[in-house]
């Protein structure tokens, strides 16, 4: 128990790290903080929305980080890692039309997750990335339709 909230405590010191380095305008240093802060925690997800935001990794360096992330949820037996990797593939691999972004959202709605809010959003803007905006528009039109927001 006291191991878990030490590496809670080192990830959210590397995110702040991160954070400190995004706003000093170094986005290389930064990358490896929130590198760091999801190495100690992989369920961080303030460090894959900031690498995933300010576009601070390549399409390599994206999938390579999120094969890590799966194989430390693995090491600390953490359950539902292959849904992290999907979910966090989603949340930076936007720009590229590949077989791992279709796989993780087809991974993720097997997992029951179609219409959570985050993974929706992911899909639409990943269709806007690419140009698909009909597409986007009309995975997007659920929004108005759901008694939620009305």
């Amino acid at each position: 128990m006291l191991s878990i909230r030490i590496a809670q405590l080192l990830s959210g010191l590397s995110f702040l790290r991160g954070r400190l380095n995004q706003s000093l305008q170094n986005g290389p240093r930064a990358a490896e903080h929130y590198d760091a802060a999801l190495m100690h925690d992989p369920l961080n997800y303030g460090a894959i929305e900031m690498l995933g935001t300010f576009h601070l990794l390549t399409p390599s360096q994206e999938t390579q980080l999120v094969a890590r992330i799966v194989q430390r949820c693995k090491s600390l037996s953490i359950p539902g890692g292959d849904v992290i990797g999907a979910l966090y593939t989603t949340q930076l691999s936007k720009f590229i039309t590949t077989p791992d972004l279709s796989a993780a959202f087809a991974a993720l709605e097997s997992h029951g997750l179609r219409d959570d809010l985050d993974v929706r959003a992911s899909y639409a803007e990943s269709l806007f990335y690419r140009h698909a905006l009909r597409d986007a528009l009309t995975h997007t039109s659920w929004y108005a339709l759901h008694p939620l927001f009305r």
